[in-house]
């Protein structure tokens, strides 16, 4: 046997280990939440008409005398048609006489006191009725405000960023979800506008925002159900001539004119966490040897679950010694639906482990085999002996044709 044939054939093994690792589904990994308070509001009880017992200091605010109220949904009260997010209670705001009270917001104070200080993380379950809507045609103040992710505690409460609904045309079931910030003038700015907005009504929404406080180089960014939504940054969050501030993770803020009511909304499982929280919760991964390149390419393609809505580092890293030492390949960014992807010139003949990480999310490690004659891969080599065996083949068939049909010789004429 040749050389050549037993090197070949050393291949093979090496080959269809790499397929069949290959073909095997990516494990799903998730990264650990490390709240600094959280609670699905099962112990919860009304301290007073405008306070908690949560084990947080909180505060509902009013806009005037009456005209607004909470209530322990499972406790207090029993909504028809209301169901917790989970478990038995939830908390329940609504406005009922806007004449009186445009405002209904669950302020949370003194975050300092959980360990925060200028980062921090929140999660929660928000429930709109399946029939909300607005009741007055668009105008200066025509909005509702859902939430103020971030605030000073002062007399302004500026700067804060604030999440507006907008429904233009209170017939019709069209929204914009808008994106503003009220700074400490008083001035509020639209910084994105989302027309045509799903809004979620009659389900829980999981609402999500991340807060970095900064005078002038602020970052917010809310996620709904998994999808960023806005990633705002050098904004000003922070007001360095207040030190109290806070957090109004639910709100009910409307125009006084609008006498409709009640308006309702319904809060369940809210989580805080100092700094970051992924949103990832999984990352799926493969690679496939590029036979047509050299030196020899590897493929390697992948997605983020949920989609993000926006782009997210992705680290992307190799080894070649079983998985005990990884190197980085690369940083590549994905696309709004968490696909990502890169080519990469493998260093040398092995079987390498690839794995890739977003937001302290990995995925499962994956194999890939490459063996090629240097220079040459050996993908081009075999597919150079079939063409060439096909040219053999078709030259054979002209010679035959051009000789003509056989005929025997008559001897005896």
């Amino acid at each position: 046997m040749s050389k050549g044939r037993r090197w070949e054939r050393s291949l093979l093994p090496v080959i269809v280990m790499g397929l069949m690792l290959l073909s095997l589904h990516p494990r799903l990994s998730a990264v650990p939440s490390t709240p600094v308070y959280s609670t699905d509001f099962e112990h919860v009880t009304k301290k007073d008409a405008n306070r908690l017992n949560m084990g947080i200091d909180n505060w509902f605010e009013f806009g005037g005398d009456g005209g607004a109220s909470i209530w322990m949904e499972g406790l207090d009260r029993n909504t028809s048609g209301i169901t917790c997010h989970s478990g038995n209670r939830c908390l329940g705001m609504e406005l009922t006489d806007i004449t009186k009270s445009r405002r209904n917001q669950f302020g949370i104070y003194n975050l300092q006191n959980l360990g925060i200080t200028d980062q921090y993380f929140v999660s929660e379950w928000l429930y709109l009725p399946g029939d909300w809507r607005l009741h007055l045609p668009m105008g200066r103040w025509n909005w509702y405000e859902l939430s103020n992710p971030d605030g000073a505690a002062g007399p302004t409460f500026g700067p804060y960023t604030s999440i507006h609904i907008i429904q233009r045309d209170p017939t019709v079931d069209v929204f914009e979800l808008n994106f503003d910030q009220v700074d400490t003038t008083g001035t509020q700015t639209t910084l994105k506008v989302i027309p045509n907005y799903a809004l979620p009504r009659g389900q829980w929404v999981n609402l999500q925002y991340y807060v970095f406080r900064h005078p002038t180089n602020g970052i917010v960014r809310v996620w709904i159900d998994g999808t960023l939504l806005w990633d705002g940054e050098n904004i000003a969050t922070k007001n360095p001539s207040i030190a109290d501030w806070l957090t109004i993770p639910a709100k009910i803020y409307y125009e006084t004119s609008d006498t409709f009511s009640p308006y309702r909304i319904w809060v369940d499982d809210l989580e805080i966490s100092n700094g970051e929280v992924s949103t990832v919760t999984s990352v799926s991964l493969s690679a496939r040897l590029d036979g047509f390149s050299s030196p020899p390419t590897v493929l390697i393609s992948g997605s983020i679950y949920p989609a993000p809505g926006g782009p997210v580092n992705v680290t992307l890293e190799f080894s070649n010694n079983q998985g005990g030492t990884y190197q980085e390949i690369a940083h590549v960014t994905s696309a709004a639906d968490g696909t990502f992807s890169y080519s990469w010139k493998a260093p040398g003949n092995d079987v390498f482990m690839i794995r890739a990480e977003a937001q302290g999310v990995e995925s499962s490690a994956v194999s890939v085999g490459v063996n090629s004659v240097p220079g040459f891969p050996l993908e081009s080599l075999l597919l150079g002996c079939v063409l060439g065996l096909l040219f053999a083949i078709m030259r054979r068939r002209q010679r035959s044709s051009r000789s003509g049909p056989y005929s025997p010789v008559d001897c005896h004429n």
